[in-house]
């Protein structure tokens, strides 16, 4: 019916929240790795690129050698999760 479901809501001392983002607790948080989400359409690459999607593909392939690559990886600590580091 197009109506929010109030049951299914975020309750806090008497309040009733609609949005996350209204939510005292996430007031105090900066979205990083989400930020974009339920803010963009998930399944356009068009809309994924136009906010900066690729950015850093475009950078490690348009500008930097292969060495640079690795060594950048290599310093950032990264580790696989498969067993394969």
């Amino acid at each position: 019916n197009g109506k929010p479901v109030e049951r299914l809501m975020h309750h806090q001392d008497g309040k009733i929240f609609m949005k996350q983002e209204e939510i005292p607790f996430y007031q105090k948080q900066t979205r990083l790795v989400l930020q974009n989400c339920g803010h963009m359409d998930s399944e356009s690459i068009q809309e994924y690129i136009g906010r900066g999607g690729y950015k850093s593909l475009i950078n490690v392939f348009g500008s930097m050698e292969p060495k640079e690559v690795c060594k950048l990886i290599q310093d950032s600590g990264l580790r696989g999760r498969g067993g394969g580091d």
